[in-house]
């Protein structure tokens, strides 16, 4: 009986194959002869041509009557359209964060963008006697914290500007606004971006350290930050690490299931 539980359902052919069909419309962006299409999908161009009739019937696809080329019809984007409406970012995350606090050991923190800066809206306790210092409705820097600065690469300048102005202002006059080493905006930036994450170590708290990733929706906008923190000598903060790759993973999974295409690189914030 244990066998049978662990084979696959069986499930109906013809629908699989119309939804490879369907899902070629959504990588080639645009109009698609049937000739494209047969290669996109790998099915000889008569058998995508039957299903492209009954596509067609239903409003999934519809021809062109001047070029013949194919593209989406008026129910895909109904669905589609429903699909957004039932995205939730925030529930997709909290969701993960659960299973990757206990895959790395460490407290995870989701964050969004406030009114006042990056915010704490949920919190994974690992046990970490840190926690103590972190709070739902914490704001952090956006200069100084690694989930700070995810933000600032990937939001607009425009947002997190005022902000930047003012963390420079508070910093004591040991060195001029704009030369204080290690807080230049731009350097941060390039930075995240060429790991994809941000690893730091606490302006906070000492040997607290910290790592944090991206969430990305359909349309290629930053929607929350997932980071863990830890003490020094026990996270492993190196882009290239275990814990690195665990949060990657897991907000790549989450920005899929918002639509977002790994392909795509964001524009600069």
């Amino acid at each position: 009986m244990e066998g049978d539980k662990r084979k696959p359902r069986s499930g109906v052919q013809s629908v699989e194959q119309g939804a490879r069909i369907l899902t070629a419309f959504a990588s080639v962006r645009g109009p698609v002869s049937l000739t494209e299409l047969s290669r996109a999908v790998g099915m000889p161009p008569g058998k995508v041509h039957r299903y492209l009739v009954s596509l067609g019937r239903s409003g999934l696809v519809e021809q062109q009557p001047v070029t013949g080329k194919y593209e989406l019809g008026p129910l895909s984007l109904r669905i589609g359209l429903s699909a957004i409406g039932a995205l939730d970012p925030i529930r997709y995350a909290s969701e993960a964060l659960p299973r990757l606090r206990d895959v790395i050991g460490h407290t995870i923190l989701l964050t969004i963008w406030g009114d006042r800066g990056p915010t704490v809206i949920r919190l994974e306790e690992s046990g970490d006697s840190i926690t103590m210092n972190m709070r739902v409705g914490s704001v952090l820097s956006v200069l100084t914290t690694a989930i700070g600065r995810v933000f600032l690469t990937y939001l607009p300048r425009s947002t997190t500007q005022k902000l930047i102005d003012e963390e420079r202002d508070r910093k004591d006059g040991a060195h001029s606004r704009g030369r204080i080493p290690g807080l230049d905006p731009d350097s941060i930036s390039a930075e995240v971006r060429r790991h994809g994450l941000a690893a730091i170590d606490s302006a906070m708290l000492p040997n607290v350290v910290a790592v944090a990733a991206p969430v990305f929706d359909y349309q290629r906008a930053l929607v929350a930050v997932v980071g863990t923190t830890g003490l020094k000598p026990l996270l492993d903060t190196r882009p290239d690490g275990p814990v690195a790759r665990a949060l990657l993973d897991t907000t790549a999974s989450i920005s899929g299931r918002l639509g977002f295409d790994a392909g795509a690189v964001p524009a600069p914030g």
